[in-house]
């Protein structure tokens, strides 16, 4: 993005490595795909990772059940083994020599639920000092059986650390 850009104009890519398959005697249709280490966003340097999957199973002993994620499930779902191990959508982005961008987000759709969250994380370390801000946010509405479960949280913090000769004095609030 944008097409047809020169290379220096670039300001994402995004390439898939993408498998399909279909197979009647199973009964099902699996399809998979997952960044490849090409992708990036804003700088060659933010990469971009994980993955996607739609399974649907139309006969045999799964009939009836599909997934489709992207990114992977919430931290408190298990998902049957049948289900496909999907990565985490994320970037990781190593904006400096001491400033870091990470982040994550998943979905996905079963029978039996719906999911989503998100997590972004900021890192500062410089000598003796370090700082770094941390949001998230986990959702899962399940309706077999009915109930819901929400996460959301912020951290924001602050480092100090002196040596002095044989002492060392530190500081830390979050």
């Amino acid at each position: 993005v944008p097409p047809l850009a020169e290379p220096g104009q670039v300001i994402a890519c995004a390439e898939l490595a993408l498998r399909a398959v279909i197979r009647f005697g199973d009964g099902s249709i699996k399809v998979e795909a997952r960044l490849t280490e090409n992708s990036y966003i804003f700088s060659k340097a933010c990469r971009l990772t994980g993955g996607f999957a739609f399974y649907l199973w139309f006969s045999g002993e799964h009939a009836g059940d599909f997934v489709v994620t992207l990114g992977g499930y919430h931290p408190a779902f298990r998902p049957p083994a049948h289900y496909p191990a999907v990565p985490r959508l994320g970037i990781h982005w190593q904006v400096s020599g001491e400033l870091s961008i990470t982040g994550e987000l998943y979905f996905a759709l079963t029978p039996s639920c719906l999911m989503a969250g998100g997590k972004l994380c900021a890192i500062f370390k410089s000598g003796g000092i370090e700082a770094w801000f941390v949001a998230y946010a986990d959702f899962l509405l399940s309706w077999e059986p009915l109930y819901y479960t929400a996460r959301m949280g912020i951290s924001i913090g602050v480092a100090f650390r002196l040596n002095v000769g044989f002492f060392t004095i530190s500081f830390r609030l979050e």
